[in-house]
């Protein structure tokens, strides 16, 4: 769906956008959207595809409220696939349990701003493949995890680079399953309190 910039607006009232393929295997292309106003248990955004998702350029993801027990806020992904989110902005959303949730084989997250959300975790990545490059984390308030990451299978990878943490209240943790996972954390700007970068074999 290539909209060339329309707003979806949830007007308070319900989720903003709802896409479920079921069992097919249906790709999902969201470019130039912004979604916001949204109201549910995922208040912006919710894909569940056996495809691939591309959510990019400046696809904007705004004042979304969840406060159910597991209440996200801004954006739901679930797929066996791939997943990538490039050039978005995703902000001032309020959720109990996360803002960016994403469940997906291959995660990559590029050239976002991700910036002045309030939830339990800020953006959970659950998957084999997880690649952060060239973000902008700032101003979050997670009550938990400001980016919590978890492999999903052994021999997996979680790519952390070039990223800007700033001015985030909690704070970021890599959990993996044993030492054949490759877990790269490098080239990051980290300037939060407090300021805690946690790698460790999940319990």
């Amino acid at each position: 769906m290539n909209a060339g910039n329309v707003i979806l607006d949830g007007e308070e009232r319900d989720r903003v956008l709802s896409i479920n393929s079921g069992e097919n295997k249906v790709n999902v292309s969201l470019d130039r959207l912004t979604i916001q106003n949204g109201r549910n248990v995922t208040a912006g955004l919710l894909i569940e595809t056996k495809g691939e998702v591309l959510i990019s350029y400046s696809c904007l993801i705004n004042n979304n409220a969840s406060m159910s027990s597991n209440g996200i806020a801004g954006c739901s992904i679930y797929t066996p696939s791939k997943t990538m989110i490039l050039h978005t902005t995703i902000q001032s959303n309020t959720g109990h349990s996360s803002i960016l949730k994403i469940k997906s084989n291959e995660t990559t997250l590029d050239r976002n701003k991700i910036s002045n959300n309030v939830s339990g975790v800020v953006v959970y990545i659950y998957g084999k493949e997880v690649t952060v490059k060239d973000n902008d984390f700032s101003y979050n308030q997670g009550r938990q995890h400001s980016f919590y990451a978890q492999s999903n299978t052994s021999d997996s990878l979680a790519f952390i680079t070039n990223n800007s943490f700033f001015q985030n209240s909690s704070n970021i943790h890599i959990a993996f399953q044993n030492s054949n996972d490759n877990v790269i954390f490098t080239n990051n700007l980290v300037l939060s309190e407090p300021l805690k970068v946690e790698i460790s074999n999940i319990p």
